[in-house]
């Protein structure tokens, strides 16, 4: 019997991983199982669509998190900003800006020694770093780092993705801290297709002034005005105040910029339903990954013939996309890639950025019980003309040869329910060593897939 398994991470994870703040074996606990009972239900989302006219106007909902809630993800953002600390990368859009001026990256090698310490508050930090200056932080792919953080926010959007379906580029949520007086960027609009809910944490409220798209664009080509004349456009704008607690909606194409005068935290969630031209070169870039090129030291001239392109037949031979794919045409190709791309943000729970895999391996048990992720789901999708299968955990994929007791094997763990590891193993094939069903469960746990409850039988 064959068995092999090969994992397809994400290749923007850098060299050095690091591992999310979450800890191997946890427990359930009773105020986990009646979390979110009543904020971010059904109803909630009912209103919320309604209050922002259907997804296409500002809004402040008022008081849409409890204090708790605030608190607990000021304490996973402070948790964010240490490990990046270690981590010693600007990989995921980490920006920091000091009296409006970008830190180089000399001065980002410095910033990382002074990253917040145990039991720090955002207050003693800040203070300790920056003093008495203005400055303003800004971290792209936060849902990669607090496991915690990011299962409870996928928790609070999983009825309203269930009302208006996944956005086709998925979701991440960004990270804004400071006491900057306007937000650094000036007057901007992002990406088309960009829409944003920021849960403002506080301590400090907020103002956010937005131009009608036509208006503005009026202002600046008949004023002269550029993105920088605030005072001057400032007139024209709608200004929409929140405080912690509160959240701010933002449709797509809206022209912005945010206004505070003293230390506040915002987790902004964008859900990327892009043009399609961007979203073709986002699938470009998969087929590109899939098929990584290695560097060479090799300088050669080409002397044969202008239709003769046997010149690269080496790099033909070397590089080559999946056998899956081997026999596509360029349109089924980037249908495939397009498939693929939806299996991993479906399995993510909407999130397009995948967490960091476990570096170590957990060692399970037979007694041991184990839960899937929630809200998650592990899919399961069969290869068109190979004899493989593929399980998308947590926006990662992992490739198996195709066995069907994996079906039913996957399909037990999705129910929800706690679940005994000699249980699951029974639903494989008889003649099975158990390490197998074992080495399977410990990959799921490695890609954030499941959870080891550690409770007696």
């Amino acid at each position: 019997m064959k068995f092999y398994i090969a994992l397809a991470f994400d290749q923007s994870v850098p060299h050095r991983s690091i591992e999310p703040l979450a800890s191997g074996k946890t427990t359930v606990t009773e105020s986990e199982k009646k979390t979110h009972n009543t904020e971010f239900s059904n109803t909630w989302w009912d209103k919320f669509i309604t209050q922002t006219d259907g997804l296409n106007k500002p809004a402040v909902i008022k008081n849409a998190i409890s204090q708790d809630r605030v608190e607990s993800y000021k304490q996973s953002v402070m948790g964010i900003l240490s490990q990046l600390g270690k981590l010693k990368t600007t990989q995921f859009g980490y920006r920091v800006y000091v009296e409006g001026r970008q830190l180089d990256f000399e001065e980002m090698e410095d910033f990382f020694e002074l990253a917040p310490q145990d039991a720090e508050t955002l207050e003693q930090w800040t203070d300790r770093v920056f003093g008495g200056k203005k400055f303003g932080i800004i971290l792209n792919s936060g849902e990669k780092f607090d496991l915690k953080l990011t299962s409870e926010i996928a928790i609070c959007l999983s009825p309203f993705f269930e009302k208006i379906g996944y956005p086709r580029g998925g979701a991440q949520f960004t990270i804004f801290v400071g006491n900057y007086d306007k937000t650094p960027l000036g007057i901007h609009q992002d990406k088309r297709g960009e829409s944003v809910m920021h849960f403002h944490l506080g301590p400090a409220g907020k103002t956010m002034y937005v131009w009608d798209p036509k208006q503005y664009r009026d202002l600046l080509a008949t004023h002269g005005f550029t993105k920088k004349n605030f005072n001057e456009l400032r007139p024209y704008a709608e200004e929409y105040q929140f405080e912690s607690g509160d959240i701010y909606y933002m449709p797509e194409g809206t022209y912005h910029i945010g206004q505070q005068d003293a230390l506040s935290i915002g987790i902004t969630i964008w859900r990327y339903n892009h043009t399609d031209d961007h979203l073709a070169k986002h699938l470009h870039q998969r087929i590109i990954k899939q098929i990584p090129v290695e560097a060479t030291d090799d300088f050669q001239y080409d002397t044969t013939p202008l239709d003769d392109t046997s010149g690269i037949d080496h790099i033909v031979e070397k590089y080559q996309v999946a056998d899956e794919y081997k026999q596509l045409s360029y349109s089924e190709l980037l249908r495939k890639t397009y498939q693929d791309w939806r299996y991993c943000v479906h399995s993510n729970a909407g999130y397009r950025n995948a967490p960091f895999p476990r570096e170590d391996r957990v060692s399970l048990a037979l007694q041991d019980r184990i839960q899937i992720e929630k809200p998650y789901n592990i899919l399961l999708r069969e290869s068109i003309a190979t004899e493989k299968m593929y399980i998308y955990v947590r926006g990662h994929k992992v490739e198996f040869r195709y066995f069907s007791c994996l079906i039913p094997f996957i399909a037990k763990i999705n129910d929800g329910e706690i679940h005994r590891v000699d249980a699951l193993l029974n639903l494989l094939d008889a003649g099975w060593s158990p390490h197998i069903g074992i080495y399977i469960l410990s990959e799921l746990h490695r890609c954030h897939g499941i959870r080891i409850v550690d409770a007696a039988a």
